[in-house]
């Protein structure tokens, strides 16, 4: 169950996107560049807003990162908790307006610090997106502008985000680079564009 403005649990360019037909869009960049903002200023259109937040508060500073996160996007959501199973989840939910998920890069990191397969769920989750219920906003960082780590483990995290991102970078309908808070739009569905600045 959940409750606008409420969290409950659950693990098993500058302008507005008015609600329309489906669509899947991508946002990347690197860390504290805006992703965030720009993923709630696109859903600021919608009545129906479900944010799908996948970190866990397991120390101060996520937990302080997840409080900042939550006054940002204020009571006007619906927030769901969903740290390892958010393909079950997108394939449940019978939402209508627009789905924000925050962010698949710390999802990532859960499913490999609980041993799971990795890439199971994330074909998993690149199956689920077609059957979407409603408009789907996916944070994610960049991941090939930094230097190869030195580790075998952060290695293999860096290339499963590479992949991942790749595969949600051709089934997105929009993928947006965030770099030092302003967009840059790498695919542009011309069609809810055009639609977007006549609102």
């Amino acid at each position: 169950m959940t409750e606008k403005g409420n969290i409950r649990a659950v693990d098993g360019e500058n302008t507005v996107f008015p609600p329309g037909r489906k669509s899947v869009t991508l946002i990347t960049g690197g860390h504290g560049s805006g992703k965030t903002a720009m993923a709630l200023k696109l859903a600021a259109g919608y009545s129906d807003k479900l944010y799908i937040a996948t970190a866990e508060p397991i120390d101060s500073e996520m937990c302080q990162k997840i409080a900042l996160h939550k006054a940002e996007r204020g009571d006007s959501y619906t927030t769901l908790e969903v740290s390892l199973q958010l393909p079950e989840t997108l394939n449940n939910l019978t939402a209508s307006g627009v789905i924000v998920v925050d962010c698949l890069t710390v999802w990532l990191g859960n499913l490999l610090h609980h041993e799971k397969d990795a890439v199971k769920y994330t074909v998993d989750l690149c199956t689920a997106l077609p059957l979407r219920c409603a408009d789907i906003i996916l944070i994610t960082n960049e991941s090939g502008l930094a230097l190869i780590p030195p580790d075998p483990l952060s290695r293999k995290y860096l290339k499963l985000l590479t992949e991942m991102n790749k595969r949600l970078a051709e089934i997105a309908g929009e993928v947006c680079m965030m770099v030092s808070g302003a967009p840059l739009w790498l695919k542009r569905d011309l069609q809810r564009y055009i639609s977007s600045t006549l609102h």
